[in-house]
């Protein structure tokens, strides 16, 4: 990266300086939100003092804004809520400069303009010397944004090679051919244009050797064949086919294109069909069509089997989770364009593709993510095969992607685009790489797009993506009305399905007023989802005490007398005995269930305190989990005292992996007494309740009992 101010260098120093900068200017004229510069400028793990220091490193960009000769400024970089907006003319980057000389050069290539199209071309492609920020990209800056700028590098040159073979300048551009072709293996235009350029020059062996390093590379890194266009231009090779032929153009007339493996400009002497087109066949087929470049969303979900699926099963299995998987895509809206054994490609925001009459393309990205939540959620409930009833289960566990960029395709009228490439799908893949079995995850630019629609665990999210928990009901994405309409309840639900999924612990912190309406809504909705989930989940309650009284035994032995059905009326000798037939249904009659009876039965009868009765609570409670999913909801934590606090702050660090979701019900007090509670770790959420009642909450005079009451 360089800035030039009337031909000099302007130094640039630090590498978060540069990196700041050069994010904006990727960004020019665009609001950027601060916490996207920091995830970009720090994209492992953020330090405690990395605002501090990107208001450093923008400080000291602004001393660099300095006005010109002229006294007027040629760029300003502004505070703009949510974060920075760098404000300058696009004829000052670089960059916007080669992407309106491209522009210019596809519309002449369009046009059979070849030799200015070649001009061009060769004008913009002049201007590289290099990757893009070569020097941030040494020291570890991975930005899907040059990923993008690369791939339009890339197009470019594919598209002035096109344009200069029509000009039969095939003996100047093998060289540059060859080494581009070295480094690009996957690209097939690129790889045809080689093989042509060498057939027309005499090398008819060399073209058609690299068509088998072609093949080679493909079936060996990718396991697929070469396309139909690559296979047909090799063939064509092998005939001496006139149609590789370049006839010189006579008395001025301008000569032929060649047979474009992207979808290359027709030949206007052909009908509108290329020249290799119409000496294929004597049928004329349709006109073909320029590849395009849009901005879409991309769904990319792929499906694994567990090892209890029968092998003589798993072709029907796959088949089943693709066709789950495509039916949510189309019934959001979007195009399935392609399918390779479990993987699963959906495009939302094609042109004149896929998107409902009156949709607004904004829409893209959230009907994307709700597509996402939708397989998410046809898994594993959905997973039996549906042809073998009573057959072995079918475990599916469906990762799904989902990002926002440029995508190279050619369109179809009556089928979905040929996909030539792109880096919304490189995109995918690398968010797919880090999405856990039945997870989604979901690239910053999406993430964005949907917020209006879709919440998101900010605490939870691993690196490299954001993980959706729910769509609201409001959104206009939602494919029915659904009761609560909260965006918190819509939080809960989705921490609950993720630790169903995972069979991971967590612990959420609602910050609110035990007991009033909007708490006792909140917890009512939830049981509502408890009610409706294929998959029993356990309850238990540890409610609060009278005003004043102390929470810590009251609360855990409320838990425990719940679970062994105690009631308050029962002696000693009764008590003892449902919490032996419990413990011993969870545990067996050993020794381990003896130790747990004996230091459990304190806790219920005489509150006892000691650490012997909180260890074996906490094991207690990872039994009941490890059967099946487990809420385990404590009131009043405020008034807790500090044994109790530990024991909660702690409790899904210390238990094995299993499916146990820990619900603290607190005034904001607590942050008083413990302020970094829940913070800095993604097992824990924290929700602050708005005071104000919902419009639809119950009335005021609705206690903590109403949402006890509704509890398995």
């Amino acid at each position: 990266m360089e800035v030039v101010d009337d031909g000099l260098p302007v130094p640039l120093r630090g590498v978060k300086q540069r990196a700041a900068l050069g994010f904006l200017l990727l960004h020019a004229n665009e609001v950027v939100a601060t916490s996207r510069l920091l995830r970009a400028l720090w994209q492992q793990t953020t330090p405690p003092t990395a605002r501090k220091m990107l208001q450093n490193a923008v400080a000291d960009i602004r001393r660099l804004l300095v006005p010109g000769p002229s006294g007027a400024p040629t760029a300003a970089l502004l505070t703009h809520a949510p974060g920075y907006l760098l404000h300058l003319d696009a004829d000052r980057i670089d960059l916007r400069r080669f992407e309106r000389l491209t522009s210019r050069g596809r519309s002449e290539l369009a046009a059979g303009a070849w030799r200015s199209a070649a001009r061009s071309l060769r004008e913009a492609l002049g201007m590289w010397r290099g990757a893009a920020l070569a020097d941030l990209v040494e020291k570890g800056i991975r930005w899907p944004e040059l990923a993008a700028v690369q791939e339009h590098r890339l197009a470019a040159f594919e598209d002035c090679f096109d344009a200069e073979l029509a000009c039969g300048r095939h003996h100047e551009i093998v060289g540059d051919l060859e080494a581009l072709a070295e480094t690009e293996p996957p690209r097939e235009r690129l790889h045809g244009q080689l093989m042509v350029a060498l057939y027309r020059s005499g090398r008819q062996t060399d073209a058609l050797g690299v068509y088998r390093r072609t093949h080679a590379a493909l079936v060996d890194d990718l396991g697929i064949e070469p396309g139909r266009e690559l296979r047909e231009l090799h063939r064509m090779i092998l005939d001496h086919d006139p149609a590789l032929d370049l006839p010189p153009g006579d008395n001025g007339a301008p000569p032929r294109p060649l047979l474009s493996l992207g979808g290359g400009p027709p030949d206007p002497g052909s009908g509108g069909r290329s020249h290799a087109a119409a000496a294929l066949s004597s049928d004329p087929p349709p006109a073909p069509t320029a590849p395009q470049r849009a901005r879409v969303t991309a769904v990319l979900a792929t499906a694994g089997l567990n090892d209890g699926t029968p092998l003589d099963r798993a072709e029907a299995a796959c088949r089943h989770a693709v066709a789950a998987t495509r039916a949510e895509i189309e019934r959001f809206g979007g195009v399935v364009a392609d399918s390779v054994g479990p993987m699963t490609l959906g495009v939302f925001g094609w042109p004149g593709r896929g998107a409902p009459t009156g949709t607004p393309a904004q829409d893209d990205a959230e009907r994307a993510v709700c597509a996402a939540l939708a397989i998410r959620d046809r898994f594993p409930a959905a997973a039996a095969d549906p042809a073998t009833p009573g057959a072995h289960p079918v475990r599916a566990a469906v990762r799904t992607a989902v990002a926002t960029g440029d995508l190279l395709a050619v369109p179809r009228a009556d089928a979905p685009p040929r996909i030539i490439s792109g880096g919304v799908i490189d995109a995918c893949l690398r968010l797919l790489a880090s999405t856990a079995p039945g997870g989604v995850l979901v690239c910053d630019t999406t993430n964005e797009a949907s917020r209006q629609a879709v919440v998101y665990c900010s605490d939870c999210a691993p690196a490299g993506g954001w993980e959706p928990l729910g769509a609201l009901p409001e959104g206009r994405c939602a494919p029915g009305p659904e009761g609560g309409g909260e965006r918190e309840l819509v939080v809960l639900r989705g921490l609950l399905e993720r630790v169903r999924r995972r069979n991971r612990p967590h612990l959420v912190t609602l910050l609110g007023e035990p007991g009033s309406a909007r708490t006792t809504g909140l917890m009512l909705g939830l049981q509502q989802s408890v009610d409706a989930l294929p998959t029993v989940v356990r309850c238990l309650w540890g409610g609060g005490p009278a005003s004043g009284a102390d929470t810590a035994p009251s609360a855990l032995a409320s838990i425990a007398r719940a679970y062994a059905g105690v009631a308050d009326t029962d002696t000693r000798e009764a008590a003892e005995g449902r919490l032996a037939d419990a413990v011993r249904g969870l545990v067996g009659a050993g020794d381990l269930a003896a130790w747990l009876i004996s230091h459990l039965l304190p806790l219920m009868v005489r509150d006892d305190r000691s650490p012997e009765a909180y260890k074996a609570m906490r094991w207690f409670l990872e039994e009941i989990a490890a059967q099946r999913p487990l809420i385990v909801v404590i009131e009043d934590l405020d008034r807790a005292d500090d044994d109790l606090l530990e024991f909660i702050g702690d409790l899904v660090e210390r238990v094995s992996p299993v499916p146990l979701l820990v619900m603290a019900i607190a005034r904001p007090e607590l942050l008083r007494r413990r302020p970094g509670w829940g913070t800095g770790r993604f097992d824990a959420t924290t929700i602050t309740l708005d005071p104000a009642d919902p419009p639809d909450a119950p009335a005021q005079d609705h206690s903590r009992e109403t949402a006890r009451a509704a509890r398995p």
